[in-house]
């Protein structure tokens, strides 16, 4: 798995490959740093990642409740179907103020209209 942070129209948060218990470490630490420089919301790049386990969501959700207790939105870019499929049962379309997208030039768009 490799991840990384950038700043884009929004501050993306990107991870490629699986994301698992084994090596979430990066990808969680990843999600802090894009917290701490974008306490209001980002963008999560999950374009890339073929499988995550229950690690790779806990991950997700805490930065999420950073995110929503600043005021903020969170949108995900997801194109695998298992991964899309793992939200959808979550019932993550209906959380507040997060987002799911299938391309980061949508999540940007949208974000900026949430702000």
């Amino acid at each position: 798995m490799e991840v990384q942070v950038r700043q884009g129209a929004e501050l993306i948060a990107s991870a490629s490959g699986e994301i698992d218990y084994s090596n979430v470490a990066p990808f969680k630490a990843a999600l802090e740093k894009a917290v701490e420089q974008s306490p209001k919301g980002f963008i999560i790049d999950l374009s890339a990642v073929t499988y995550m386990d229950s690690a790779g969501l806990q991950a997700i959700f805490a930065a999420y409740r950073v995110v929503i207790d600043n005021g903020g939105s969170l949108a995900l870019v997801v194109s695998h179907p298992n991964i899309k499929e793992i939200l959808s049962i979550l019932g993550v379309p209906r959380f507040p103020a997060m987002y799911v997208f299938d391309s980061v030039q949508a999540a940007e768009q949208a974000l900026a209209k949430y702000r």
